[in-house]
């Protein structure tokens, strides 16, 4: 079973951004944090590793979820944000 790390968004950075994805900076160097990009997510196998990864990041209640379930949540985000783009939000 494999892992991913997110946290919540800055309140009103960005409208629509709730969650962000923690990157693998093996795959990109642009930023450390991803509203929508799937494909740079750091995936991480074990539990524990992922916990001790996510006990670094302090701020905007970094947690481990189940890759799964970080997909389906920056789906949505996404999803979401096509919408607003598209209005003009």
């Amino acid at each position: 079973m494999s892992f991913a790390i997110i946290c919540d968004a800055r309140k009103d950075r960005v409208p629509g951004v709730k969650l962000l994805g923690l990157v693998d900076r093996k795959k990109s160097r642009r930023s450390w944090w991803t509203p929508d990009r799937l494909a740079n997510l750091l995936v991480i196998e074990t539990r524990k590793r992922a916990e001790i990864k996510a006990k670094k990041f302090t701020w905007n209640n970094a947690r481990v979820v189940k890759l799964s379930e970080a997909v389906r949540l920056l789906n949505e985000q996404a999803d979401n944000l096509a919408y607003c783009d598209s209005w003009g939000l």
